[in-house]
């Protein structure tokens, strides 16, 4: 199965050590020691504690674009290349997954 990635609070490729990027990581060696083909959807880190309303449009209009550049890219892809499911690991209040309402109802990934 081909799995999209996403781990908006910290991707598993974050520079700075934490637990979160620890469990992302971990979740992805299960997933391929199963058999499952591991893709990384995006590296946006959208996690934003302070409230700032200017900060979370930024946030809102890069995972917009994120969203319509995976569309894209999935629905000019034959179906054995585009993801069979979805999966955003630690979605947190203050770092929302802000791409996923728009790729729920698009070709690809459940």
């Amino acid at each position: 199965m081909r799995i999209a990635y996403y781990a908006p609070l910290k991707p598993p490729t974050h520079a700075v050590p934490s637990g979160d990027r620890r469990v992302a990581r971990l979740l992805i060696d299960a997933l391929v020691m199963t058999g499952h083909n591991v893709e990384l959807a995006s590296t946006l880190r959208t996690y934003e504690p302070a409230g700032d309303v200017n900060v979370q449009a930024r946030l809102r209009d890069a995972g917009a674009q994120i969203a319509n550049d995976l569309i894209a890219r999935w629905s000019g892809a034959c179906r054995d290349e585009r993801p069979d499911f979805g999966f955003p690991y630690h979605v947190y209040p203050k770092a929302p997954a802000r791409s996923g309402p728009a790729l729920a109802p698009a070709p690809g990934p459940p």
